[in-house]
């Protein structure tokens, strides 16, 4: 009974052995064998060693209770290792793979003929973790060229506006942009881009302006033409336009109103935005108001004649002139006879100091 025993524990020990011998990590090239890459030791072999799976060697000196240990040992451990050689495997190709990704190489599968005796399960997860490495590293370098391309973009972008903004100040405007040898091509696309983007606007912007200020001299309230109204910037600058002449307008109205003397009072209904322009007016009537008060009193006292000005003429400032000018002629008179008086006094004097000699001798 126990020579049957150890016959079926025999028998079962070379059904399992290519088990036992296969379970460590592997994959057997056509002769049968292969070199042990990983955990050499724990299955009796040096690193690099080469040895068969095909059940070549001899088994004469294991018992059967030695086979039982160690089939015991590799269902235990086996599992663990493999697990532990896989992902190693894993990381070391996703760090190949990232750097061909990243490195923007084309992308190769993982090197069969140099990692022949690895086995499927291993090449597997090596090729699973090259895979990612060179997917993450190719979206990284792609992000960072992406951002160097942008950034290259937006300082050309930049500088083609400054660029449009100083030529159309200056009527020097460019009919073709050429391009910058010294600078990338992103950066020489945000240039062109910008600047030829940048006069279509100032023209349309510039001409809504200059109609806008045309409507507000004619008229009070402000319609901007259709044309404009889909651009923000045309919008704005036809308001723009439109307030300037407004502004110039009620300056205007404040002037004459100083001139007309009828108080700093505002117009009736007048805007918010017109009211500074309008007392800005007013102060600089008053001002020249009190320089062609003084000069028509000047010209009185010299005897010279004075004339309001055209531009000036309002019925009260010419009546307000006329009576300075005659406080100036009234004061050349009074100076004049002030000084017959002197004259006289002083011949007076003179003549009777000439008679007072005279009687002495």
């Amino acid at each position: 009974m126990r020579k049957c025993f150890v016959i079926v524990l025999t028998l079962i020990f070379f059904i399992e052995s290519s088990y036992v011998v296969s379970a460590h990590p592997g994959r057997t090239d056509g002769n049968g064998g292969h070199y042990c890459r990983t955990n050499c030791e724990k299955w009796g072999y040096e690193y690099g060693e080469y040895h068969y799976h095909n059940g070549s060697s001899s088994y004469s000196n294991i018992t059967s209770d030695d086979v039982g240990t160690e089939i015991q040992i590799e269902a235990e451990t086996s599992q663990e290792d493999l697990e532990q050689i896989y992902d190693q495997l894993s990381k070391e190709g996703y760090e190949v793979g990232y750097q061909d990704g990243y490195n923007q190489r084309s992308y190769e599968e993982f090197h069969e003929e140099k990692y022949n005796d690895l086995s499927n399960a291993e090449y597997s997860w090596y090729k699973k973790g090259y895979d990612e490495g060179f997917s993450t590293g190719k979206e990284r370098k792609n992000d960072e060229v992406s951002k160097q391309q942008q950034e290259e973009f937006n300082e050309g972008k930049e500088a083609g506006t400054s660029k449009a903004h100083n030529d159309f100040k200056n009527g020097n405007i460019q009919t073709s942009v050429s391009s910058n040898k010294d600078k990338s091509n992103s950066w020489n696309e945000g240039f062109s881009k910008a600047y030829e983007k940048t006069l279509v606007s100032l023209k349309l912007t510039d001409e809504a302006y200059k109609e806008g200020y045309n409507q507000g001299e004619s008229q009070q309230a402000m319609e901007i033409d259709n044309s404009y109204l889909n651009n923000s910037d045309a919008s704005k600058a036809f308001e723009s336009g439109f307030q300037e002449a407004k502004k110039k307008e009620y300056k205007q109205k404040g002037f004459q109103q100083a001139l007309s003397l009828e108080g700093d009072n505002l117009p009736a209904h007048i805007s918010q935005i017109y009211i500074s322009p309008f007392k800005k007016g007013y102060k600089e009537g008053i001002k020249e108001i009190t320089s062609l008060k003084k000069a028509a009193y000047a010209a009185g006292k010299s005897g010279d004649k004075f004339i309001v000005p055209e531009e000036y003429k309002t019925k009260n400032l010419e009546e307000v002139t006329q009576a300075t000018y005659k406080k100036g002629q009234d004061e050349r008179k009074k100076s004049y006879q002030t000084g017959i008086l002197i004259g006289i006094f002083i011949l007076f004097i003179v003549a009777g100091f000439l008679f007072y000699r005279k009687s002495k001798k």
